[in-house]
Parts: structure tokens; C-alpha cells; sequence
């Protein structure tokens, strides 16, 4: 490198460096703020439409939208799919 290249890259990183500092919490509370009201789920089961479901957590629930619940324990649900089982998405 020459010595210009040399120079200007010194002088131009301390000032990103410190911008990057100050705005990596910035935008770490901007990212939790959305994912506490947000989900992104990945289907497993051939019995819904679409291999993946963003869900806002605090919609409306509508006839034709797709809900996701934990279901109950139970021996039913233990004997059909197994212990511990994951989340159950229904259309309305």
C-alpha cells in the first residue's frame, strides 16, 4: 500500500469503528423490540400450506387465518405425537 492508502485508511477507521460502537445497541433494541412481537416458523409437517409462517403475535384472528398453540398434555397426544410435542398450526 502506499503511504496515502496507508493513511487514509487509519484516519477512516477510528470514526467507523467508534459509529459502530454506538450504534450496535441502537439497533440490537430496534431487533429485540420486533422479535418480542414477531415469530418465524418453520413447517415440518405436509399438512399446511407453506414450508414457513411469519406471525405477528398480537394480530386479530379471522376466518382463514392460521393459528399456532401448543396443545394440551395428554395421552392422546403423547400416543399420535410423541413426548414433547411441537407447536400445532389450524386455518380458522
Amino acid at each position: 500500500m502506499t503511504h496515502f492508502a496507508t493513511r487514509l485508511v487509519r484516519t477512516i477507521k477510528r470514526p467507523f469503528v467508534l459509529t459502530a460502537l454506538v450504534l450496535l445497541p441502537l439497533g440490537w433494541g430496534a431487533v429485540d423490540a420486533f422479535a418480542k412481537d414477531h415469530a418465524f416458523l418453520i413447517n415440518t409437517s405436509p399438512s399446511l400450506p407453506n414450508w414457513a409462517f411469519w406471525l405477528d403475535k398480537h394480530a386479530r384472528i379471522e376466518r382463514g387465518s392460521l393459528i399456532f398453540f401448543e396443545p394440551p398434555a395428554s395421552r392422546l397426544v403423547e400416543v399420535h405425537f410423541g413426548k414433547g410435542a411441537q407447536l400445532f398450526g389450524k386455518r380458522v
